[in-house]
């Protein structure tokens, strides 16, 4: 995952939606790929209350970017698209090569 996130934000893909994110770890998406492009924009999902309280906490952006956690289920995609639009602006295309 680490290579992968950090290979596109190289190419300048700019937004990312990490579902089923699980306990965050060190060191997280949105710190690979804002490391690479800052004003990246990542939205996390996990349905498990305890990784809410994990992301709460550790899950925190660079200033010129965005970061942001929704508790949902992978069952529930319309929910989670439509929360993680109010953050990265899905009607735009991303910045990609």
């Amino acid at each position: 995952m680490h290579r992968t996130a950090a290979w596109l934000a190289e190419q300048g893909i700019d937004r990312f939606l990490d579902i089923g994110t699980g306990i965050p770890t060190e060191p997280n998406l949105h710190q690979i790929v804002q490391d690479i492009l800052p004003t990246a924009k990542i939205v996390y999902t996990d349905n498990d209350p305890i990784v809410l309280r994990h992301a709460e906490a550790l899950l925190v952006s660079v200033p010129e970017g965005a970061t942001d956690y929704i508790q949902a289920d992978v069952r529930q995609p319309e929910v989670i698209v439509q929360h993680a639009q109010r953050i990265p602006d899905f009607s735009l295309p991303s910045r990609g090569r």
